[in-house]
């Protein structure tokens, strides 16, 4: 049985920055994140540099330009 606990204070390290792409395919993409972690996360747009990976979703906000 997994432990749930445990799980989830997984899932809340998928945050951060995307520092490089590993590889995509059109329908999920393995990342690496600022931290050193490499996830693999479902995509709807092609993960660039600099793109933020909230709680394991690639984040859809655009940067804001000052």
């Amino acid at each position: 049985m997994f432990n749930t606990r445990a799980t989830k204070l997984m899932k809340a390290k998928r945050t951060g920055k995307v520092n490089a792409v590993i590889g995509y395919n059109g329908q999920s993409a393995r990342v690496r994140l600022s931290s050193g972690e490499r996830i693999c996360i479902p995509t709807t747009h092609r993960p660039v540099i600099g793109d933020w990976v909230v709680e394991g979703e690639l984040s859809n906000e655009q940067p804001r330009k000052n």
